[in-house]
Formats: C-alpha cells, structure tokens, sequence
C-alpha cells in the first residue's frame, strides 16, 4: 500500500473517532483487505469470482451480503 493509502486508513478512523481495530471494511478483492489489515482494520472478505481464494487470516469469509449480516448479528 502507498503512503496515500495510509494516510487514507488513517484519516477514516480519525473521522469515526474509532481505533481501526473498531472498524471492519468489507471488500471482495485480497489486495485491499491485506492493506486494510496492515494499517489494524477488521476485515470481512465477501467471496466473488474475480479473487475466489481469500486470505485465510481475515476475520469474516462469507458467500454473501446476507450471510456477513446474519453473522454480525444483524
């Protein structure tokens, strides 16, 4: 991830007044989680054709919208 991009991650969290590791981002691309993660983000990865083999480190791997929210309770 760039700089830019830190600063990014970082600026979100500021604007929330959350710790990164109070936010989860949710995305169905390996490379954009991996970055999220490395800047202390949760991470939910939704499955989709184009980057079927998710990171077996993140802290959600659904099929789905629907099964990501019935997992996180809502």
């Amino acid at each position: 991830m760039k700089l830019d991009g830190r600063i990014a991650c970082r600026s979100a969290a500021k604007w929330l007044e959350l710790d990164p590791s109070g936010i989860m981002m949710v995305a169905c691309h390996n490379f954009d989680l991996n970055a999220l993660r490395a800047c202390g983000y949760k991470s939910a990865f939704v499955k989709r054709p184009a980057d079927p083999t998710p990171n077996p480190a993140y802290d959600q791997i659904v099929e789905s919208f629907p099964e990501l929210a019935q997992g996180l309770g809502a």
